[in-house]
């Protein structure tokens, strides 16, 4: 929300989410990532861009061809880097195995916490 209004971009997103079964609050951690998004091309929060590419990849034809227009080169760079996205016949496809979509934000950083304590033992 932005001030007393809502934010429209965050529910167009959030509609994507509801159709795909996901929750945008429940997003994968890796549309975190990097932290210096250098997304400027659509002028709305990077991680609704980075949202709406991983639905993208999702489909069950991946996406075709190039979306440079579409993603920042860094969460791109990312996802090739490490293995999030794959490239078949000419298509991007998202490893969905990959990546957890949490049902909520509760859910998804009290899996967080799991994690961090896992690591501290």
């Amino acid at each position: 929300m932005l001030g007393t209004k809502i934010d429209q971009r965050y529910l167009k997103v959030q509609q994507l989410c509801y159709e795909k079964g996901h929750s945008l609050l429940g997003c994968p951690w890796v549309v975190h990532v990097p932290q210096n998004c250098t997304d400027f091309w659509h002028l709305s929060p990077p991680i609704l861009n980075r949202i709406c590419i991983l639905l993208m990849l999702e489909e069950p034809n991946g996406v075709n061809g190039w979306i440079s227009e579409e993603v920042d080169q860094e969460f791109w760079n990312y996802l090739v880097n490490h293995h999030w996205i794959v490239k078949r016949e000419q298509r991007w496809q998202f490893r969905g195995e990959a990546a957890t979509w949490f049902p909520d934000a509760s859910t998804k950083i009290n899996a967080l916490k799991g994690n961090l304590n896992e690591l501290r033992k």
